[in-house]
């Protein structure tokens, strides 16, 4: 790693296997992939806990999943963090595979401007559970097929719950411009509290139905719940939902 201009380079990423908190602090830290390396990899024995706290987390890049930050199986919770122009296949800000007892919380943080070729503009979410609060998502996209999904947020088979967010100008080739499911996701539950969706796009879909400019959900069990939020201005129909409840 090398410090210059206040910006931490990273050539290579930060591997975590054991329970931590990294804490900026006030002393904006900012940690930069160079545009060629992921940050942060997060694997462990499947009952580490990390914290990710006040950083500012830029420029990564990886030719696979989880740009910025990858984490398998383990309890993460990133508090006041900024990611920002990253790159990926899919999750571009994070890609997060966790369990019932490994849970994601996202706290007052912001995701602008991240880029995936397929599968979640700024997150992809595999199984487990996710709770985001207080966080914006600005400007991401998943931009490369007509397959793709979720300029924002892709998620397949979780449990996701989002309180007091916004997303906006996120855009997807495909569908889901802000937040979706996968087609063949089964079990996707999506609950949206006191949030705000507005102006973000889906641009197309090869598979013959709606495109849910800002939010996209065809979980064939899984629930969706809306309350007191405003989901509006999509280039395509603004909500798609089908086969759950």
């Amino acid at each position: 790693q090398a410090l210059v201009n206040g910006v931490i380079s990273v050539s290579s990423q930060i591997d975590i296997s054991r329970s931590m908190t990294i804490d900026g602090g006030r002393k904006n830290i900012t940690i930069s992939g160079g545009s060629a390396s992921r940050i942060f990899l997060i694997s462990g024995p499947g009952t580490i806990a990390v914290t990710l706290r006040a950083l500012t987390l830029t420029d990564a890049y990886i030719n696979d999943y989880g740009g910025a930050i990858r984490s398998e199986f383990e309890s993460l919770t990133l508090d006041r963090m900024v990611i920002t122009n990253s790159s990926a296949v899919g999750g571009a800000a994070l890609y997060y595979y966790g369990s019932g007892s490994a849970p994601l919380t996202v706290l007052n943080s912001t995701f602008a401007n991240n880029s995936s070729e397929f599968f979640g503009g700024a997150m992809r979410l595999g199984a487990g559970t996710a709770t985001i609060t207080g966080s914006t998502f600005t400007n991401n996209q998943a931009w490369r097929y007509s397959n793709s999904l979720g300029g924002a947020i892709g998620t397949w088979d979780s449990t996701l719950t989002i309180n007091n967010s916004t997303f906006h100008g996120n855009v997807s080739k495909g569908v889901a411009g802000a937040i979706g499911d996968y087609e063949l996701a089964t079990t996707t539950s999506i609950t949206i509290r006191n949030s705000t969706l507005y102006n973000n796009l889906a641009y197309g879909d090869d598979v013959g139905h709606g495109s849910g400019s800002n939010l996209y959900h065809v979980s064939t069990s899984g629930a969706l719940s809306l309350s007191n939020s405003i989901i509006a201005g999509g280039y395509a129909d603004d909500c798609y939902t089908a086969l759950g409840t």
